[in-house]
């Protein structure tokens, strides 16, 4: 599966954004993020200095040092968030296409609020739990990955008691469905 990142992050400042986007609960100053991201130095300066003015990363002076940060609160931050982590799911997510009717995201990773150590909560209906569960146990990204996976027979069931949860599960990010498979 092809990175895409590639096609949506290329500039330096939007690579810049995508580390710090991973990152979201941590403080850099240049140096560091060019040891951890291999960009020069003068480079992460101007990229720095653009994406500040701009509002997407904050600032914080200690001494003579700067540390920079994504500014979490930025709609368009959450909204690059949420794309970062559409991304990277999107390998997963087509295979799982292949065997559910629906899939949703859900939690912090929809609203664009998760961090590093965040969960993914997906959603799946599917006929077949035990295949989703094993598609979901091949990724790269198993563990990361909190499923829940209901049978149509199951959620005719729960949609007629709309407990709290699965109203949460509803409010997040529908990213396929396809009653007319399986």
């Amino acid at each position: 599966m092809k990175d895409l990142n590639k096609y949506i992050f290329f500039t330096i400042e939007q690579k810049l954004l995508d580390f710090l986007l991973i990152n979201t609960d941590k403080q850099y100053t240049e140096k560091e993020i060019g040891n951890l991201t291999g960009m020069k130095k003068s480079s992460i300066n101007l990229a720095l200095h653009s994406l500040v003015e701009s509002g997407f990363v904050a600032r914080k002076k200690i001494g003579r040092t700067s540390l920079y940060s994504v500014n979490s609160d930025h709609i368009i931050v959450k909204e690059l968030k949420i794309l970062q982590n559409l991304l990277l799911i999107y390998p997963l997510i087509e295979k799982l296409k292949l065997e559910s009717q629906k899939i949703i995201l859900f939690g912090s990773s929809a609203k664009g609020t998760n961090t590093a150590e965040s969960d993914i909560d997906i959603f799946v209906q599917a006929n077949d739990i035990e295949k989703i569960r094993r598609i979901i146990s091949s990724s790269q990204l198993r563990d990361k990955i909190q499923l829940i996976a209901k049978t149509p027979k199951e959620m005719l069931a729960i949609n007629n008691q709309k407990p709290l949860f699965f109203q949460e599960i509803e409010k997040g990010k529908l990213i396929w469905e396809n009653y007319g498979k399986q």
